[in-house]
């Protein structure tokens, strides 16, 4: 992006982000920190295989509607913008990775990003955030997403900010007819979380979301899937993980609608939370909506501490206490992270959980 067009941007729009109030989400008990003196420029390392990748560029932003995770986040995503980019596939198989690290010097990430996958070809999306401790960092991202007739799409999110950073992620994806999605969200990180996930699926379109999270400490998390079944036979599948502890707050949120014409379509949605500590609070809020009849949406949902059973079972075989609930907790997430087939990235991912459980 251009320092000139950012500056001449932000000069003509910053009025309306005033009038606007501060992000508050009661549900977690949440308030966002006004900042100030915006990055102006925010630099990621990009490494691509057979896919286009160009800096974003404001005459390719446009207004949805349909991204509304709060009007304060929207709004200063639009004026305060730093960075994204315009990730296209190219050939049959295309690997994208993404890096983005908050510094003392650019604590702001704020990016749009849009990609697409064309017909018949494949695409993998890795976006990996990160800040420096002691930092109050600020991530605001949003990504636009296409994928063509018989197209595949693999996007995994990774964020992992330290405990003063904010995090937010808006996902809207148009899947067209026999195109496959699979995500990953891992959230590690933040201590304000909020994340909204939107899939559309046209006739035989299939989608899988796969959502990792840690609250620990007194993190706030505002997690939100939802899947809009539009043609027939598409199938879908939420499927959340996380560990809440301390005093951490979460809601998630999974949504399952299914439009009239979509007639034969499968949809599930469940999440798996593991309470470690009497003093958090979690919500799941499950949510299915019909306009067809000839459909099957699903929902499950289970909170609690750690199986009993299976603690005893272990510090029978020789580990204390505290190694046996963390070997639980490790491999509540293990096959979610498997199925990347990135064992560096897993390794990472492991070795932070461990540390922090």
């Amino acid at each position: 992006m251009i320092k000139e067009e950012i500056l001449k941007h932000r000069e003509s729009n910053s009025v309306a982000l005033k009038d606007i109030p501060l992000t508050s989400w009661n549900r977690v008990d949440y308030k966002l920190e006004e900042r100030e003196n915006y990055t102006l420029l925010q630099n990621a390392e990009i490494k691509s295989e057979n896919a286009l990748v160009k800096e974003i560029t404001f005459d390719k932003i446009e207004a949805d509607l349909r991204f509304e995770l709060d009007r304060y986040i929207n709004e200063l995503n639009r004026v305060y913008l730093n960075a994204g980019n315009l990730i296209e596939s190219t050939k049959t198989k295309g690997l994208v990775r993404v890096s983005y690290n908050a510094t003392k010097e650019n604590p702001h990430i704020i990016d749009y990003n849009l990609i697409k996958v064309n017909e018949g070809q494949s695409l993998t999306v890795v976006l990996d955030y990160t800040s420096i401790s002691d930092v109050k960092a600020l991530r605001n991202s949003i990504y636009k997403v296409e994928v063509e007739e018989n197209g595949e799409l693999e996007l995994v999110f990774v964020q992992r900010m330290a405990l003063d950073s904010d995090s937010f992620a808006q996902v809207v994806i148009d899947q067209k007819a026999y195109s496959k999605v699979k995500e990953y969200f891992i959230d590690l990180g933040a201590f304000g979380l909020g994340s909204s996930n939107k899939i559309y699926l046209d006739e035989s379109a299939t989608a899988e979301t796969y959502s990792i999270y840690l609250a620990d400490g007194e993190r706030k998390v505002d997690l939100e899937f939802s899947n809009f079944h539009k043609g027939r036979r598409s199938e879908s599948l939420i499927e959340g993980r996380g560990i809440v502890k301390d005093k951490a707050k979460k809601v998630f949120r999974g949504n399952l609608k299914f439009e009239r014409g979509s007639s034969k379509s499968v949809g599930r949605e469940s999440e798996f939370a593991i309470l470690l500590d009497k003093t958090v609070k979690a919500s799941s809020i499950p949510t299915l909506k019909c306009d067809e009849d000839d459909v099957l949406g699903e929902h499950a949902a289970s909170a609690g501490q750690i199986d009993k059973d299976k603690l005893f079972y272990l510090t029978s075989r020789g580990l204390n206490p505290k190694e046996a609930e963390r070997l639980i907790v490790l491999s509540s997430f293990k096959p979610v992270l498997e199925k990347i087939g990135d064992k560096e990235l897993e390794k990472v991912i492991l070795e932070e959980i461990e540390r922090r459980v």
